[in-house]
């Protein structure tokens, strides 16, 4: 009796991971509730803009955002901090200016087969992946290429 309770509790929770969330149901969903949070006045609006791109992207940001503060502005500079206001500061700096400002859609490329997506807005074109059952951005709207620069910058010294 165990075993299938068991069994059926992981069913259901793959069930629920397979479905994603709503607010990411879609890549426009995605696209909406990163321009909602997009300027970062408080913790929770950080946490909820970054949630809107995949771990890898996260992960990428997590790892190369210090090492490319340091380069931009300084070693000791007051914006390369590990605070979560100074996360907020770095993302201010390097990938806010460079994503859309709204979330009118001019044209859509969306493979639900593939799980690829891609958005024109503002004539920027916005790649999406589908990642555990939700539609999240991959990239960081070209800011990775200024970032990689200043971090191969950095390892050169």
């Amino acid at each position: 009796m165990v075993y299938r309770v068991c069994l059926f509790v992981i069913l259901i929770d793959l069930l629920f991971i397979g479905c994603g969330q709503e607010i990411y149901s879609t890549p426009q969903k995605t696209l909406q509730r990163y321009v909602q949070y997009r300027q970062m006045g408080s913790i929770a609006e950080t946490e909820n803009c970054l949630e809107t791109f995949t771990d890898a992207t996260r992960k990428w940001w997590a790892d190369n955002r210090l090492p490319a503060c340091y380069q931009k502005f300084g070693q000791f500079s007051n914006l390369c901090g590990e605070a979560k206001v100074d996360i907020s500061n770095q993302w201010g700096a390097f990938v806010e200016p460079l994503g859309p400002k709204t979330a009118e859609v001019e044209s859509s490329d969306i493979n639900e087969k593939a799980g690829t997506a891609v958005l024109t807005v503002e004539g920027q074109k916005i790649p999406f992946v589908k990642e555990k059952g939700n539609w999240k951005i991959d990239g960081l709207f070209g800011a990775e290429n200024e970032m990689r620069d200043l971090v191969r910058q950095r390892g050169g010294q």
